[in-house]
């Protein structure tokens, strides 16, 4: 794995940083800068949608943050405004390289067949 979403893996640290040539979708996105190897703590993947990004609300209030604080898990939050079917399985696709200890799916709620 060399990117997952807006962040590309850094030859040097190993983490997932924003990846500049992408940064017109970062508004779409977590404004998150890296995402570090993982350590210690038990970590959860968030995935999802505009309601998983906390649309209306981000970046004062994610679920994905209430989530973090809720368990004390590291909660990487992967949810992007507008995301779209092809683009949500390629990122469920990439997600063991993040070991995640459990992975949260919230999305489908504005899909419709037609939309890929």
């Amino acid at each position: 794995m060399s990117a997952i979403g807006i962040w590309t893996k850094s030859e040097v640290s190993g983490e997932l940083k924003r990846d500049h040539a992408r940064k017109m979708d970062w508004p779409y996105w977590a404004d998150v800068a890296r995402i570090p190897r993982k350590a210690g703590r038990k970590r959860i993947a968030f995935v999802g949608e505009s309601a998983a990004r906390g649309y209306f609300f981000d970046p004062e209030y994610t679920p994905a943050a209430a989530l973090e604080e809720l368990t004390g898990y590291e909660v990487l939050d992967l949810a992007r405004t507008d995301l779209r079917l092809s683009a949500f399985e390629e990122l469920l696709s990439k997600l063991p390289a993040l070991e995640p200890d459990a992975i949260v799916l919230y999305a489908g709620n504005n899909w419709q067949l037609s939309m890929s």
